[in-house]
C-alpha cells in the first residue's frame, strides 16, 4: 500500500492519501484515512497511485492513463467524474505509474514511451490539457522521477550498466548531472 502526504496545510494533520493495488487491476482503490478517528474512506475505485495537487484535485493512474478528479480537501470527497489527462503511462504490476506532479499541478512529467526499465525514453512535460513538451534531455533508461518543491529541478533514476543512480535535471539550465 502507498501512501502520500499530498493535501494542503487545513488537512494535512488529519488525514492521509492511500493507494491500495490488488491482483485484480480493476479492484484497486484510493482511498483517505483520517488519523484522528482511524476512519477509512475509499475515494476511487479501479485507481492507484494518487497525488493532491493544490490546484484541487486528484491525479491518480489507472488502466494506463493518468486521470484527475476534482477534490474537496477538507471535506475528503470527490467532486467530479474522472477526465483523462494524459494516455500511455507505464504502470508496474504494484499500481506505481511513471509520473510526478509539481506543487502546483500545472505539469506532469511523464515518461515518452512505455517499456522495461533499461528502454531508452525521453521526458516529457503534460499541460493540464494533456499536450506534451518534450524536455531536453539526453535519452537514458529513466526511472522514477520527482519535482522539486521549487519546480526548478527534476531528481531522476537512471539505470545505467546495471547500476541505478539518481540524476539531477536542472530546467533552467538544461543539465543532467549525478
Amino acid at each position: 500500500m502507498r501512501s502520500r502526504r499530498r493535501f494542503r496545510a487545513d488537512a494535512a494533520s488529519c488525514s492521509r492519501l492511500r493507494s491500495r493495488r490488488r491482483p485484480e487491476a480493476d479492484s484497486s482503490e484510493v482511498a483517505v484515512l483520517d488519523l484522528k478517528t482511524g476512519q477509512r474512506k475509499i475515494l476511487i475505485r479501479g485507481g492507484a497511485d494518487a497525488q493532491y495537487v493544490e490546484s484541487g484535485h486528484l491525479i491518480f493512474a489507472a488502466a494506463g492513463t493518468l486521470r484527475a478528479v476534482r477534490f474537496d480537501s477538507v471535506r475528503l470527497e470527490v467532486l467530479s467524474d474522472p477526465v483523462t489527462v494524459v494516455e500511455h503511462v507505464h504502470m508496474k504490476p504494484t499500481g506505481a505509474a511513471n509520473y510526478a506532479v509539481s506543487r502546483a499541478g500545472h505539469t506532469r512529467l511523464c515518461a515518452g514511451e512505455l517499456g522495461g526499465q533499461t528502454a531508452l525514453r525521453s521526458l516529457v512535460w503534460v499541460d493540464r490539457k494533456g499536450h506534451e513538451e518534450r524536455i531536453n534531455a539526453p535519452l537514458r533508461a529513466y526511472g522514477p522521477r520527482a519535482v522539486s518543491p521549487d519546480g526548478t529541478r527534476l531528481a531522476i533514476s537512471i539505470l545505467d550498466h546495471g547500476n541505478t543512480q539518481i540524476w539531477i535535471w536542472d530546467l533552467a539550465r538544461e543539465t543532467l548531472r549525478p
